[in-house]
């Protein structure tokens, strides 16, 4: 698959104004990336895409049910095959959290990235 280059969702352009696009790996990332960086029920044509930012939204975070929502949001993308690491860390004085995972998808590829909430 072909699409648009995103990042921190804006579209990328190069420097003569034309649009950036990824393919292969690069874009099975940036699929899961964007999986896990909406919330579910915030795109009107398909709530159940996202990652559930309610698991999110307590004083203190159960790590065990945010692997367990990041593996539901991974398999949303038909590629993912595998969840085989995740890594959670909280800064609570930047009120963020960082999500690192590594998935390995149908094509055979291994995706490793971080998604920072």
């Amino acid at each position: 698959m072909r699409t648009f280059k995103l990042v921190d969702g804006d579209i990328v352009f190069d420097n003569n104004g034309e649009l950036v696009m990824v393919e292969g790996k690069e874009e099975e990332a940036q699929s899961l990336e964007r999986i896990f960086s909406a919330n579910v029920r915030e795109f009107f044509l398909d709530p159940d895409h996202g990652f559930d930012f309610d698991l999110l939204k307590t004083k203190r975070p159960d790590k065990n049910l945010i692997r367990l929502g990041l593996i539901a949001a991974a398999t949303q993308d038909d590629r993912a095959k595998t969840v085989t690491a995740t890594t959670i860390e909280f800064d609570n004085s930047a009120r963020s959290l960082a999500i690192g995972f590594k998935i390995i998808t149908k094509t055979g590829n291994t995706i490793e990235s971080e998604v920072r909430l």
